[in-house]
């Protein structure tokens, strides 16, 4: 065991131990969870200042974020070429540096999992014009990205029936008050790069490139980790080449937020989006724990009931209605035990849960007839009638009347 650290409120260890972390509770000293992920000894560990995640540090060279609720990894950050020995969060919990024995020391930010709205939009394409210098010459559209001048001469953008010109074809570019003229073999389908750096029209020239616009789109956005943006991509396109990719990046950072906000409406967003995808059945198991959880906060044999309605697996349905059971027990009242058989009707403890009253009733009855009984042996023969009248076969009855052979 190389590495231990207490959570904010004193009530869980975090201890790194083999390939493995685990969660314990301070005052039983039960294992509670087991982070499993890392191939190699893990030697540092840290848990944020929310006491939500926990990072690791590994002789397998990486780092790991997990969900401390979950148990599930987030993600794992790569970069190191010895083993990682510290790990620690930023006071603002947006970044955590590592240290490690090839002598570096790297700061990791988690901006990318907060899913920021910074792009909400496929990048800003700005039009300029672009005209056929030749009778009946039809005008061509062009856009601006990324500070270049594309010049589209294709019929797949929807944006006309574009046909290509005889080549060589002399174009005039405008943009603003400059404008340029050049002599281009146009292609059909293909776009062309106008580099306008240098001014002077003679110094203006047109490169082919070998591409479209889908690929110079998808290029521009293929590492963001905004869901919108890539949202915004398969609309666009959405019979394109790289729309398997994106969907697949799409759903995956679906599942990362899920994990990472750990909430049961975006584990259900998650579930509708992807019934058959390819973490549905950890995002299951999540959104179980969770239900679980704030079930386990409430701690009530109604929000026990709740979470098993809710619930769609049978991940801690024995667990509730044992958890309520004891809840019912603790009480030891008649109408506790009758709440836990009318919500858990169906639960092997509902028998359980009848025998409880019937041993209250007992108790009840015993009270009841020592009660009796001690007005018998207090008062006249009329209380030691009451009393056999009332238990002819009771626990005193030898000893009524005996007394009332006194009497």
């Amino acid at each position: 065991m190389h590495n231990i650290t207490f959570s904010s409120d004193d009530k869980f260890i975090i201890s790194g131990s083999g390939k493995s972390i685990i969660l314990w509770n301070v005052k039983t000293g039960q294992k509670i969870r087991t982070f499993e992920g890392h191939t190699e000894c893990v030697k540092s560990v840290a848990l944020s200042h929310d006491d939500k995640y926990i990072i690791s540090g590994s002789c397998d060279k990486t780092i790991k974020l997990w969900n401390l609720k979950t148990g599930f990894e987030i993600r794992t950050f790569e970069g190191h070429t010895e083993c990682v020995n510290s790990v620690a969060f930023s006071p603002n919990g947006k970044y955590i540096v590592s240290g490690s024995t090839d002598d570096n020391v790297k700061v990791w930010s988690l901006e990318p999992i907060y899913f920021s709205n910074k792009y909400k939009q496929l990048p800003q394409f700005k039009n300029f014009s672009a005209k056929i210098s030749k009778k009946n010459g039809k005008p061509y559209k062009g856009v601006e990205v990324a500070g270049k001048n594309i010049l589209f001469i294709t019929n797949d953008l929807g944006e006309g029936n574009f046909n290509s010109p005889k080549t060589p074809t002399k174009i005039t570019f405008k943009k603003g008050s400059k404008k340029y003229t050049k002599k281009i073999n146009f292609h059909k389908d293909s776009i062309y790069n106008v580099n306008l750096k240098l001014h002077k029209p003679s110094h203006t020239h047109f490169e082919q490139k070998i591409t479209d616009l889908e690929t110079l789109v998808y290029e521009s956005i293929k590492e963001k980790y905004d869901i919108e943006l890539l949202n915004a991509f398969v609309k666009r396109f959405p019979n394109g080449k790289y729309n398997s990719e994106i969907k697949n990046k799409i759903e995956a950072l679906r599942y990362n937020e899920a994990i990472w906000k750990n909430s049961t409406n975006i584990y259900k967003q998650y579930l509708i989006y992807y019934p058959k995808g390819k973490h549905v059945s950890q995002i299951e198991r999540a959104y179980d724990n969770k239900l679980y959880t704030d079930a386990q906060l409430t701690n009530t044999m109604q929000a026990y009931k709740d979470y098993i309605d809710k619930s769609s697996s049978d991940f801690h349905k024995s667990d509730a209605e044992v958890t309520a059971y004891k809840i019912a027990q603790s009480k030891n009242t008649k109408s506790a035990y009758r709440e836990y058989k009318n919500l858990f009707s169906s639960s092997s403890y509902a028998s359980n849960a009848s025998s409880g009253i019937n041993k209250i009733n007992k108790q009840v009855a015993k009270k009841e007839e020592d009660r009796i009984y001690k007005n018998a042996q207090n008062g006249d023969i009329s209380n030691c009638d009451t009393y056999l009248n009332t238990y002819s076969s009771g626990r005193y009855v030898s000893q009524v009347q005996n007394r009332n052979k006194a009497y």
